[in-house]
């Protein structure tokens, strides 16, 4: 759930479970749940069926200049494209949550286990979430406006791993591929 709206195409039913980290991962650039969900689904519980909660919510933020050339001349901004705000900012709905999906997106979950029913050969880890999310768009998919918004023109793939490992079990990596996919240059 973003801020006090929740919009149609958002995904936070995805968490990972086959480590220590029990972390919600979203198709928004957001991570976490702002404990709307708990005591059904960790928002970031360390380790995982202790209860102990770590994070309220995070998200991937993004800023730069945008200029019509790449040697920077006629710049603007700064601007920041936002998946997530403080507690105290959502209260007062100042925007924040700035990147949305596509209609009919999901989570999608991998695993490299070949017990899984998730097993895919493209898995990284025993749990993998992949989602693809823009800051391009000014309303959200239900039409109200994403307020403050400027966007800077990217698409972001996002992918986590986890494992089940001794060795590894404890940690969870995010891997970002950011695109610019409007016209102008960010810096």
């Amino acid at each position: 759930q973003r801020g006090l709206e929740k919009t149609l195409d958002d995904d936070n039913s995805k968490f990972t479970n086959v480590g220590n980290i029990g972390i919600t991962i979203t198709n928004f650039g957001m991570y976490g749940h702002g404990f709307s969900l708990w005591p059904k689904q960790p928002s970031c519980e360390y380790p995982l069926g202790s209860g102990i909660e770590h994070i309220f919510d995070g998200g991937l933020w993004i800023g730069g200049f945008l200029s019509d050339d790449k040697f920077g001349t006629n710049k603007s901004g700064p601007y920041v494209s936002t998946a997530a705000v403080d507690a105290a900012s959502v209260a007062q709905k100042g925007g924040g949550f700035e990147f949305t999906n596509a209609r009919g997106s999901r989570v999608v979950e991998r695993s490299s286990l070949f017990d899984s029913p998730f097993y895919s050969p493209y898995a990284i880890s025993h749990q993998d979430f992949v989602s693809v999310y823009t800051d391009t768009n000014t309303t959200y998919l239900n039409g109200e406006i994403i307020e403050n918004h400027s966007p800077l023109g990217i698409v972001v793939r996002q992918e986590t791993y986890a494992w089940s490992y001794d060795f590894a079990n404890n940690f969870v990596i995010f891997n970002y591929w950011i695109k610019n996919v409007s016209k102008k240059y960010i810096d």
